[in-house]
């Protein structure tokens, strides 16, 4: 049964939602509906949602306990629970810390128009630092999150209070049909852009281009040279590539094809984003060609773990340092090489090199199976996905083979 602050939150819904987008005009002859309650005047409990009079249970509480399921079940990857921990802390910090049964979809509207006034990257720039959103808010941020953005912000909240719901602490979702903008005519090819053969031949010379001093650093920085090259012919995520370690990089005792190895272990510190992301995909010859092998050898000659000893561990991976470098600091302030040398279209980023490698590879017509393989994409068919097992080293080094750029 409905409790009594149920009733009262669907009227409230109701009058500030339901009615005003069907231009209704005056509300006040609604009746007042806080002095119902259960049966003889008892509150109700039901499925473990709480009353008016029971104990509260905190949204941050009931926050804190999502996080910690998806922590412990592992059933989503290291940068996708990152997205999961700080979109829903941020719920928090936004609407205060309230009992989750006052938690209404007014609520939820409300943290929308705050978030649309909010700035984009704003955990990266130091003027931001320290200061409450409503501190922030008073700045009047102008480069403000994007749709995308922030209907990626309305998804998380909505998969949380589907899970508070589906676990007892909620009767209904607040979140449930809670949208930013209207609906996209865009399709999903054109949300970035793959780089076309300018495009790389600017990439190029801006390495032979760099300044002696910065050509010193990619001696103690061999990330800034390699990383790129070898998304552009593995297809591989930037943190997939960032987090190697020398021993990811194999050679397959049967056929002699050197591959690349995405995994876990448990205990280990790397994340992956899901569980088709565990693949083997071969070292293109291109890159053996130009040395990538004679630099592994020399990290395991001097016992070294990982192949970019210089990138550290931060909060999502280790790929901060070299994105901050690739792409600038998220402030524009600083332009990073990709800025400097290659291109000024924000729809060009690292990500590119991942659309660059799957859209050559279409247009040669290869079979959209093995690709998504290589691209750590899941298969939904029964068929292929729960009872085809994957594909060979040679199959897709053949595959991998068809790639040119020139």
């Amino acid at each position: 049964m409905l409790t009594k602050r149920h009733i009262d939150n669907l009227v409230a819904d109701f009058k500030s939602s339901g009615l005003k987008s069907k231009g209704v005009g005056s509300l006040a002859w609604l009746p007042d509906l806080s002095g119902v309650g259960g049966e003889d005047g008892m509150e109700c409990v039901s499925g473990g949602v709480q009353d008016g009079k029971g104990p509260k249970v905190l949204l941050s509480e009931v926050v804190e306990a999502y996080i910690a399921e998806y922590q412990t079940t592992g059933k989503v990857g290291g940068p996708s629970q990152y997205e999961l921990e700080t979109k829903c802390r941020q719920f928090v910090k936004v609407v205060g810390d309230m009992d989750i049964s006052s938690v209404t979809r007014t609520t939820v509207l409300d943290y929308l128009k705050v978030l649309k006034q909010l700035p984009k990257n704003m955990n990266k720039i130091r003027a931001y630092d320290g200061k409450t959103i409503e501190e922030v808010l008073e700045m009047q941020p102008q480069d403000v999150m994007g749709d995308t953005t922030l209907n990626n912000y309305l998804v998380r909240i909505n998969s949380f209070f589907t899970w508070a719901v589906r676990v007892g602490y909620m009767t209904r979702n607040p979140a449930d049909g809670v949208k930013h903008g209207k609906a996209s005519l865009i399709r999903a090819d054109e949300l970035r852009k793959a780089y076309t053969i300018e495009d790389l031949k600017r990439l190029v010379a801006g390495y032979l281009n760099l300044a002696e001093i910065e050509k010193a650093k990619l001696k103690g920085c061999p990330d800034r040279f390699w990383i790129p090259l070898i998304s552009l012919y593995s297809g591989m995520r930037l943190n997939e590539i960032c987090q190697l370690n020398t021993d990811d990089i194999r050679q397959d005792p049967e056929t002699g094809i050197w591959y690349f190895q995405i995994e876990i272990t448990d205990g280990d510190e790397k994340m992956i984003k899901s569980a088709a992301a565990r693949r083997k995909i071969p070292v293109y010859y291109e890159l053996i060609k130009l040395g990538l092998l004679d630099y592994r050898s020399y990290m395991v000659s001097v016992d070294a773990p990982r192949l970019w000893m210089n990138l550290k561990l931060a909060g999502r991976g280790y790929h901060k340092n070299f994105a901050n470098w690739f792409l600038g600091n998220g402030t524009g302030n600083r332009k990073g090489f990709l800025r400097k040398h290659v291109t000024e279209d924000n729809k060009l980023n690292f990500h590119s090199f991942r659309h660059t490698f799957i859209n050559a590879l279409k247009q040669k017509k290869v079979d959209e199976v093995i690709l998504a393989e290589m691209a750590g994409h899941s298969n939904k068919s029964m068929t292929f996905g729960r009872y085809g097992k994957p594909f060979g080293l040679s199959d897709k080094q053949e595959l991998v083979n068809m790639l040119d750029y020139v």
